[in-house]
């Protein structure tokens, strides 16, 4: 017998052993049966007569396990399986789909259940639809963002890569933008700037605003091989131009300091309030900055607001800067340190930074050098290079830990490689010990660090 093709028969609804529409006028007088697993749709007595003498579906070599009833689709199922997906009714959607709903139910892409499930975030719906081959590059972006976020799902970087990489694959610049920022920042992948910048540049080319100011500052403040200052601000201001807070705060970062331009305050302070006013979490953070370096007390209200409605949006460095408010300028340090220990849940070494502090001059908490080298040794672990320039200081004086001129020169020299000029000169300045204060041996520096380990 001649079986239609699977591509053919599925595209123009044709039962593959008759070579007969499906849905032809006698349709609702004709049973229709589907067959188990690979849920191809067959006509009743041409799908039984088969069955009778082959043990595979006509149109793939799988087992047929079962015959299911097929039953036809209500009228204004469409809507009702767009309605389904977006209030999250499950059983809803996969009667659907049972009974031969295709998966995106005729609707266009970015439009589809699939897309309105995800950005509602119902999660099962999704990877239902996705199982019956829905790849809607919206929906895919959506899940990928939820998996980077912990929102709706637990939080699983790899997860989230690998539902923007399907997004990506098909040149929806959302996507390629979110991917290139996991490569730059080693989430979920290894850390790989040029793939990181060839996503982004892909981006850029469909003039997507967040890529135009994340390639900006890439251009800007990105070091080598990446440097290109004249590209950088131009890619700034059309971002700005397009709508992008990203762009705006960056930009008022930059008059505000004067990194590659020369300084302007009011410039900055326009942007940066813009770029807060937006709110946009980033710029209420640098705005706060800003109004602490003014030293202007009257702004203090203004400076907690600002953090505090970052913080509450789970922002690490919100958190750390408005413990340093509670800390040095309401005098409150039970409120900065429980911040501050807020702060390290997020995985930001400045909690552990600002608590080795407390603990080393007694602020807020008994004075106790033991807990400040384990929380300066934390922080200098996560690439923290203040912390880095302390934690070598500590080994150079011996404080706490016995003093080891390995292990100060190892971390001095970390910290001057980040740019800390005190430690390129303290590293300069540390002599040849005379035998009388030669280092801890590797074994007592074991032992010691064991002792340090000890929380």
């Amino acid at each position: 017998m001649n079986i239609v093709s699977s591509d053919v028969c599925e595209r123009q609804g044709f039962c593959s052993i008759c070579k007969k529409k499906l849905d032809s006028p006698r349709s609702n007088k004709i049973t229709l049966l589907s067959v188990n697993p690979c849920r191809h749709l067959f006509h009743a007595h041409c799908i039984y007569h088969w069955a009778t003498k082959h043990t595979t579906c006509p149109l793939e070599s799988r087992a047929i396990v079962s015959l299911e009833l097929q039953l036809p689709l209500p009228p204004g199922w469409q809507t009702l399986m767009f309605n389904s997906a977006r209030d999250g009714q499950y059983d809803q959607v996969l009667g659907l789909l049972k009974r031969g709903a295709p998966v995106d139910a005729g609707f266009p892409q970015q439009h589809t259940p699939f897309a309105i499930a995800a950005c509602n975030k119902h999660y099962s719906i999704v990877r239902l639809l996705a199982d019956h081959g829905s790849t809607d590059c919206l929906g895919l972006l959506c899940m990928g963002y939820m998996f980077s976020t912990g929102s709706g799902v637990k939080k699983d970087d790899t997860q989230a890569v690998k539902w923007l990489v399907k997004a990506a694959d098909q040149g929806f610049a959302p996507a390629e933008y979110l991917l290139g920022l996991m490569y730059w920042d080693g989430k979920g992948v290894l850390i790989d700037k040029m793939k990181a910048v060839d996503w982004i540049k892909k981006a850029v080319a469909k003039k997507l605003s967040h890529a135009q100011a994340k390639l900006g500052e890439i251009y800007l403040l990105g070091g080598t091989p990446f440097r290109n200052v004249p590209q950088g601000l131009q890619l700034l201001n059309k971002a700005r131009e397009g709508g992008s807070l990203n762009a705006t705060e960056v930009l008022g970062r930059m008059y505000w300091k004067g990194s590659l331009v020369k300084v302007d305050l009011p410039k900055a302070q326009q942007l940066l309030e813009q770029a807060a006013e937006g709110d946009f979490v980033p710029a209420k953070v640098s705005l706060a900055q800003y109004y602490l370096e003014l030293k202007d007390k009257e702004a203090l209200p203004q400076i907690i607001t600002l953090l505090q409605s970052a913080a509450d949006r789970k922002n690490a460095k919100a958190m750390a800067l408005l413990g340093t408010v509670y800390k040095d300028h309401l005098k409150d340090p039970a409120r900065a340190l429980e911040l501050f220990r807020e702060v390290i849940k997020h995985k930001d070494p400045q909690g552990h930074y600002e608590i080795s502090h407390m603990y080393e001059t007694g602020e807020g908490v008994p004075k106790d050098m033991r807990q400040a080298f384990i929380h300066c040794r934390e922080a200098a672990r996560q690439f923290h290079t203040n912390a880095q320039f302390k934690l070598g200081l500590m080994f150079l004086r011996g404080s706490f830990h016995p003093k080891d001129l390995d292990e100060a020169e190892y971390w001095l020299r970390k910290a001057a490689e980040n740019g800390h000029k005190e430690a390129a000169e303290k590293l300069n300045s540390i002599q040849e010990p005379d035998p009388d204060s030669a280092p801890t041996s590797l074994k007592n520096r074991k032992t010691s660090q064991a002792l340090a380990d000890e929380s």
